[in-house]
């Protein structure tokens, strides 16, 4: 067996090896984009594979995509390589290999290549290896489905097929060996055996004539007949009954497939939009699970129903939940926590998860006992068993097939569920049908609770079931060993059909190996166990990786239908001819280069953080630009760019080292209308964090009587975080009972909270709310500044405003401007980029009565010098340039067209006042007219009339110019 799995390792190794010589295909329509995922393992959290559009077609990059399931990527010289061949609990051990310019593919099954057929070819380009998206995550133990324009992946789970590999690769672990495992020689196992032979026959249970039914037991026993009788019976109890550790194992599962349809992401978002049409009541159930699923399947094709683990688990709740409306109301009488419920969602889960074991365990049990019934028909040559042990396994197995099933169901209810079903709910009236309930009277349905067979075994009865099922563990391994060499011999004969009849074998192989050492570990004596303090842990470890391929292998059907036994062959032929990506092209969102969007603002930051000369009119967190010394290096601080909403624009986020923990947003941008949008900062006592789900935590507090945490979005319309969830704390306000709760935006238009039209909650709902808002949050990757290399070539966009410090300490601007001031003295300044183009200018201004003046300077990097920059002035025959502007009343600034923004003069009009307003800019070097707004009296109708240029203007729309400008922000001159 060790040189099976060497020559595998050696064949992966073989074929993941070689250099790239494959030509390269490039195609005049391939466009890069961003496809935006959700995984399974990160649920609610958007991420982005990198997409490529071919031909109609969604590719996605092998590596990226791999890697982020598990797998190990390895690009050779015909084809790319997706492979495992680590130990994993989930990812599969085995290799597929994607051949560029064809759509011919390799995947393992087992120990064998089988061919598959891609819907379209892969290609391997300059920009990397891209295979197609769905079809790859179908042969890689993944699957997709979409919901509502948003794609969610299932992380690769292991199918039947990957369990008959980790058989092969743990065979000699599995296998219990009395003398290997427990350390027991050739005479300390007869002496065992004579003792609990002796034991049993003084206790009435066995006579000393007849005949051996085998030759270990014959070694110290002279009848086997008792022994026939009793083992068998116990055997085959163990066999189809749940053990402790397959009943752990079975409820962790279900836990594990119903969180998709409890938390905050896909699944339960869509849910809960079908929700909201219906009250909330228990009996909508049935429709509720329905409409969703009807809506998957709209939004979806049939490959769906066949591959995806989610879909398949609600299919089966859509079962169950019809199976509960039909019986006699059990949710009337199930216990409070289902009365008080407060939604659909905590009822759904709660109802599925008792019915979901219920009938898994019902299937399951029936399927052990096929198992049984396949390997005594089969198992008539070379076999080890008598005849005996065949006829007494036989004639209890057709006992188990009446009753089991109600047994199974009753003793997992009455012992696991105790705390969901209280009085009143009579089990055996509730959940079970007619016949189920007369096989359980059988059972003693008046006990509370059901023993295990096993509990009920003496130690001297456990050696002798161990040595019972350590024959039986041998005629099983043969017999599987012979049926799975059969199939896998030729790719013709991997059916589902024929993987049915090996799993069934598996499954009998495996059980009794769990039989075996369970019931030696029940053997052992207390001395033993005092003696060997880890023996008992060990084996109980290994029966529980026994009771995981268990628990998997009870999942098997003829057909595939879910996919048990992964995407095989015969499914690959209905794929192609069902495959359609276009809505998945529809999830395709156009890739944006971050980095070349918010070059300008990342320069700026390295820059000013380098020489550290921020000044008080740069628009960033005061935690940069004020006087704290854990970002003064470029390796404290960092940025990240992400698509935070997922609308394919991404966000600038500054960041520090923390970041990655705490989720911590220094400064956030956007970039909406071809700009770039400063949206929000952390400061002290208020901060942002970023969230799950597209969304931005935001905090303050405004003193120990009034503080506000809320989730919000990014409103492109407006560009500002809007809040989605919100609670407040103002004790001012009520003293009493202070908290509030609101979904939307309840801000005033002072931006305080409208906490009239808020919920006020208590205490209690507060903070429940507030550990969900903190549970949100996630961290993110920085790329550290000293890392960053900046898109320009000099300090110019920071450098300059050090520069005017001693301008205007010596007031060298005085030689510029003395001879050309009208309006009071210079007595302000403000440093600012008034063009946009990174660098600051330096602004004079001074003012008496209405009248402002106002100079500009600017700093040459290359020159090191500063110089005037002189504005026009038309009001003379000949244009002229002048040092000082003179101004009638504010001074303004318009961010949006990076102008000086003033009024020319004001005069009357009938007694009216008219106006002209002038939108200075910056060009070569001169502040000159851009374009002018204003109002005039119309002589004959006495109504005003606005106009830009030569252009009307609504009232509203020349509102909207003068609302667009705000004050400059002025400091004293030194």
């Amino acid at each position: 067996m060790k040189k099976i799995i060497s020559i595998l390792l050696s064949a992966i190794i073989l074929l993941t090896t070689g250099t790239a010589y494959a030509t390269e295909t490039k195609s005049a329509d391939i466009s890069y984009n961003t496809l935006p995922v959700e995984f399974s393992d990160n649920l609610g959290t958007t991420e982005n594979l990198d997409a490529m559009v071919d031909d109609g077609h969604l590719y996605v990059n092998a590596k990226q995509l791999g890697e982020r399931l598990g797998y190990q990527v390895k690009a050779g010289d015909e084809y790319v390589a997706v492979f495992n061949k680590e130990f994993s609990n989930t990812v599969p051990y085995g290799i597929t290999t994607f051949y560029y310019d064809s759509t011919k593919v390799g995947h393992m099954l087992f120990n064998k290549m089988v061919d598959y057929e891609a819907p379209f070819k892969t290609v391997k380009n300059a920009d990397g290896e891209w295979i197609p998206f769905e079809f790859s995550l179908l042969l890689l133990n993944s699957s997709d489905v979409l919901l509502d324009k948003k794609i969610h992946v299932d992380m690769p789970e292991k199918n039947i097929v990957d369990i008959y590999m980790d058989v092969l690769k743990n065979n000699d672990r599995y296998l219990f060996d009395w003398e290997a495992d427990a350390g027991a020689t050739p005479g300390s196992m007869f002496a065992m055996g004579t003792a609990a032979n002796m034991v049993q026959i003084f206790n009435g249970v066995l006579d000393w004539d007849g005949a051996s039914w085998c030759q270990l037991i014959n070694s110290f026993s002279m009848d086997s007949s008792s022994y026939d009788a009793k083992y068998s019976e116990s055997f085959a109890k163990m066999f189809c009954t749940y053990s402790d550790e397959e009943l752990s194992q079975d409820v962790d599962a279900m836990k594990e497939k119903l969180k998709p349809f409890n938390g905050d992401n896909w699944v339960v978002k869509s849910m809960k939009q079908i929700d909201d049409a219906y009250d909330y009541k228990i009996e909508n159930l049935s429709k509720k699970t329905a409409d969703l699923k009807k809506k998957m399947v709209v939004e979806n094709k049939a490959s769906v129903d066949a591959y995806n683990k989610s879909y398949q688990e609600l299919d089966k709740l859509c079962s169950r939940a019809d199976f509960f409306s039909e019986t006699t109301d059990p949710f009337v009488q199930v216990s409070k926590s289902f009365k008080e419920a407060t939604g659909f969602m905590e009822a759904f889960y709660s109802v599925m998860e008792i019915t979901g074991y219920a009938s898994e365990f019902q299937n399951q049990d029936k399927f052990a006992v096929k198992s049984l019934d396949t390997f005594i028909k089969n198992s008539n040559y070379g076999c080890v068993m008598s005849k005996a042990m065949k006829d007494g396994l036989r004639d209890y197995k057709n006992t188990l097939e009446t009753d089991i099933v109600s047994y199974s169901a009753y003793n997992y209810l009455m012992n696991n569920m105790g705390d969901l079903l209280k009085e009143g709910l009579d089990v055996s009236t509730t959940l079970l049908d007619t016949e189920s309930k007369i096989y359980l009277l059988i059972w003693d349905i008046s006990k509370e609770t059901v023993p295990w067979v096993k509990n009920g075994l003496s130690n001297t009865d456990c050696f002798l079931q161990s040595m019972y099922a350590g024959i039986v563990q041998s005629d099983t391994f043969k017999s599987y060993i012979d049926k799975r060499d059969a199939v896998f011999k030729d790719a013709n004969n991997i059916t589902s059909k024929n993987l049915y009849e090996v799993t069934q074998y598996c499954y009998a192989y495996l059980k009794s190996c769990y039989i075996t050492r369970d019931a030696a570990v029940g053997a052992l004596t207390e001395k033993t166990k005092k003696d060997n303090s880890t023996y008992e842990s060990t084996q109980k470890m290994v029966n529980q990786e026994i009771a995981k391929c268990l628990v998997k292998l009870k999942d098997a059907d003829k057909t595939n239908k879910y996919g048990c036994y992964g995407f095989l062959p015969e499914n690959n032929k209905q794929y192609l001819s069902e495959y359609d990506d276009g809505e998945l092209l529809k999830c395709v969102v156009s890739s944006v280069d971050g980095e070349e969007l918010y070059k300008d603002v990342l320069d700026m930051y390295y820059y000013k953080i380098k020489n550290q000369n921020w000044t008080e009119n740069d628009n960033v967190s005061i935690l940069l630009s004020g006087n704290y010394s854990d970002y003064k290096s470029l390796s404290s601080v960092g940025y990240s760019i992400l698509d935070i909403d997922g609308n394919g624009i991404p966000e600038l986020l500054i960041g520090d080292n923390d970041s990655q923990s705490d989720g911590v947003i220094i400064d956030l941008y956007t970039y909406v209308d071809d700009k770039v949008v400063y949206l929000d900062t952390t400061y002290e006592r208020f901060g942002i964090n970023l969230s799950k789900n597209g969304k931005i935590y935001r905090y303050g507090s405004g003193g120990a009587y009034n503080n506000f945490e809320e989730e919000c979005k990014i409103d492109e319309k407006n560009k500002v975080l809007v809040p989605i969830e919100s609670i407040v704390f103002d004790g001012y306000y009520n003293p009493n009972s202070p908290w509030y709760y609101a979904t939307g935006n309840y801000y005033t238009d002072s931006y305080d909270y409208d906490l009239d039209k808020m919920k006020n909650i208590s205490e209690e709902e507060a903070m429940n709310k507030r550990k969900e808002f903190e549970n949100n949050i996630t961290g993110y990757s920085i790329t550290l500044f000293s890392d960053y290399i900046p898109q320009s070539d000099n300090d110019n966009i920071s450098s300059n405003a050090g520069v005017y410090d001693e301008f205007l300490k010596n007031r060298e601007y005085k030689n510029y401007i003395a001879d050309y001031w009208t309006f009071g003295i210079p007595k302000q300044y403000s440093v600012m980029d008034i063009d946009g183009d990174g660098t600051d200018e330096l602004l004079i201004y001074g003012s008496e009565d209405l009248w402002e003046d106002l100079a500009i300077f600017s700093f040459n990097s290359k020159t090191q010098q500063i110089s005037l920059i002189p504005a026009m002035n038309y009001d003379s025959d000949e244009p002229q340039q002048i040092s000082v502007l003179s101004a009638y009343g504010k001074i303004k600034y318009s961010e949006k067209y990076h102008a000086i923004v003033y009024s020319q003069y004001q005069n009357y009009s009938n007694g009216i006042a008219c106006d002209s307003i002038s939108y200075d800019v910056i060009k070569n070097g001169i502040l000159d007219n851009d374009f002018i707004i204003g109002f005039g009296i119309n002589s004959d109708t006495s109504e005003k009339e606005y106009y830009c240029g030569t252009e009307n203007l609504t009232e509203s729309e020349y509102n909207e110019y003068l609302a667009e400008c705000s004050e400059i922000s002025w400091m004293d001159l030194p």
